[in-house]
């Protein structure tokens, strides 16, 4: 495996319509659909990320029902940037 640079905490917010779709949003950053999902920040409890990431990327207010788990393995939690700094998530699902 390559070096590890850093450990990150971060959400994603899995958000159904009355249909039961799921909101998939294209991201700036890789070109791809994903959920809705950011970095905690500090002093902010994982809740309150979860909905300031859906405030900010999706301009919509929610609630948080469930958690849906946490997720921390290296083999699927390892993100490497454009600056080629890896890092691993530790990643709250809502």
């Amino acid at each position: 495996m390559k070096k590890i640079d850093d450990i990150q905490a971060a959400i994603s917010v899995v958000i159904f319509d009355e249909q039961g779709r799921v909101l998939l949003q294209k991201r700036a950053d890789a070109n791809l659909w994903g959920i809705p999902s950011g970095h905690i920040e500090k002093g902010e409890t994982i809740a309150d990320a979860a909905i300031r990431e859906v405030k900010e990327e999706t301009n919509l207010e929610i609630n948080i029902k469930k958690l849906i788990g946490i997720y921390s393995d290296p083999e699927s939690q390892v993100f490497e940037y454009p600056t080629e700094k890896r890092f691993i998530l530790l990643l709250h699902a809502f």
